[in-house]
C-alpha cells in the first residue's frame, strides 16, 4: 500500500504541473465590423507590429473569436470561430519561425457592456522561457549542468514548489532538441555524511529516487525513454560552496549527446 500512495502522490503532482510555465503573457484584442470576419490591411499591420516589437523569441499563442448577440447564437458561433482561425492563418504565414504553438477557436458570444468591443479575437501570447536552453547548447558531450532551483524538500524525493517552472524548461529543452540524450544525476545533502553503510545506503537511495523522479517527469511529458537514463550518487559530491546547504538536494544533467 505504501509503495502505492508514493507512486500515486508523483502520479498527482506530474498531472497538477503539466501547464507549462512562462515567463510573460501579453495580450491583443482586434476588433471587427459588425458580420465581418476578413483580416483588414489596418488589422494586419496591428498584429505585425506588434508580434515584431514584443517577441523576439518563439511564442505561444492562443486566438479567442467572439461575436456580438446580433442574430442567431449558432451563426455567431461559428462566426467567431471563423474569425480567429483567419488570424491564426495570418499569423502562421507571417511567423511561422516564431510560433511554437497556435490553438484558435470561436467561443461564440460575448457580452460586454461596450457593445462593439464583443465583436473581437483576443490574442493571447505566452513569452517561453528558454533560459535553460541556452544554458544546456553551451554545454558539450560529457559536460555536467546543475539545475539551479531545481530542489526538494529535507528528506524527500518531492520538488519543491518553486522547483517546478525548472522541470518544465528542461523538458522544453529535451522537446526541443530531438537529437539531445541526458543522464540525470540525483544528490543529497552533506547533513546525510556519515561512514555508517546504513547511512550511506539512505542518501544513495534518497538521491537515486530524485533522479528517478524526474526522469519519470520526463517520460511522463512524451520525452523518449531511450534518450533518458538516471543514477544517484548520494552525498558524495557535496557543492564546493560551504553556504550551499539545501542547494545539496539537487540533480545534474550530463549530456551523453547532442
Amino acid at each position: 500500500m505504501g509503495t502505492f500512495l508514493k507512486k500515486f502522490e508523483i502520479l498527482l503532482i506530474l498531472v497538477l504541473f503539466q501547464i507549462p510555465i512562462f515567463s510573460q503573457i501579453d495580450t491583443l484584442s482586434i476588433y471587427f465590423e459588425i458580420g465581418k470576419s476578413n483580416i483588414t490591411k489596418k488589422q494586419q499591420n496591428e498584429i505585425l507590429d506588434f508580434i515584431t516589437s514584443n517577441f523576439e523569441e518563439k511564442f505561444d499563442l492562443e486566438i479567442q473569436g467572439f461575436a456580438d448577440s446580433i442574430g442567431q447564437t449558432k451563426k455567431n458561433k461559428e462566426l467567431s470561430q471563423v474569425r480567429s482561425k483567419n488570424i491564426e492563418a495570418f499569423i502562421k504565414f507571417q511567423f511561422e519561425d516564431k510560433v511554437n504553438t497556435i490553438h484558435a477557436i470561436g467561443l461564440g458570444e460575448s457580452n460586454l457592456k461596450d457593445f462593439e468591443k464583443n465583436r473581437r479575437a483576443d490574442l493571447i501570447f505566452k513569452k517561453l522561457d528558454y533560459s535553460m536552453e541556452a544554458k544546456m547548447k553551451n554545454k558539450l558531450e560529457g559536460q555536467t549542468l546543475i539545475l539551479e532551483g531545481l530542489n526538494f524538500h529535507p528528506g524527500q524525493a518531492k520538488l519543491i514548489p518553486e522547483a517546478i517552472p525548472e522541470a518544465y524548461k528542461l523538458f522544453l529543452f529535451l522537446a526541443n532538441n530531438p537529437l539531445v540524450k541526458i543522464e540525470i544525476h540525483g544528490h543529497v545533502w552533506g547533513q546525510y555524511q556519515s561512514e555508517n553503510e546504513s547511512k550511506r545506503k539512505q542518501a544513495l537511495d534518497l538521491s537515486e529516487e530524485r533522479a528517478k523522479n524526474i526522469y519519470d517527469y520526463l517520460i511522463f511529458k512524451g520525452i523518449d525513454k531511450n534518450r533518458l537514463s538516471f543514477k544517484g550518487f548520494g552525498f558524495d559530491h557535496p557543492l564546493e560552496d560551504p553556504l550551499a546547504g539545501m542547494k545539496n538536494r539537487r540533480v545534474e544533467i550530463l549530456i551523453l549527446k547532442k
